[in-house]
């Protein structure tokens, strides 16, 4: 059986799911995924900008936030000394200003 998707290639069998994409298409679709659209209110973005030092998180995809560090400190998060000097901005500014 073809992909299902660019029926050119041998399609994968999951013996639950049943026929899934080869492997060129799920890494394709998979490198589609990194920026989702966001469908929000002004007032919810607004809010984001107004309690942004409130709802910052102390990580990003596993990455320490610089941000959260220096409003809160890295010992509460278990880092290091070393690991918090290494900890770069994860939380872009247009995050809040959209």
């Amino acid at each position: 059986m073809l992909c299902p998707v660019c029926h050119n290639v041998e399609a994968k069998k999951h013996p639950t799911i049943g026929v899934l994409p080869c492997a060129n298409c799920q890494q394709r679709q998979n490198s589609k995924l990194k920026d989702p659209v966001e469908f929000t209110s002004e007032e919810i973005k607004e809010q984001r900008k107004q309690f942004r030092d409130e709802i910052i998180q102390p990580f990003r995809s596993n990455e320490p936030s610089k941000e959260y560090i220096d409003k809160y400190g890295y010992k509460s998060i278990g880092l290091t000394k070393e690991q918090a000097d290494k900890a770069k901005n994860v939380w872009d500014n247009d995050y809040y200003s959209k």
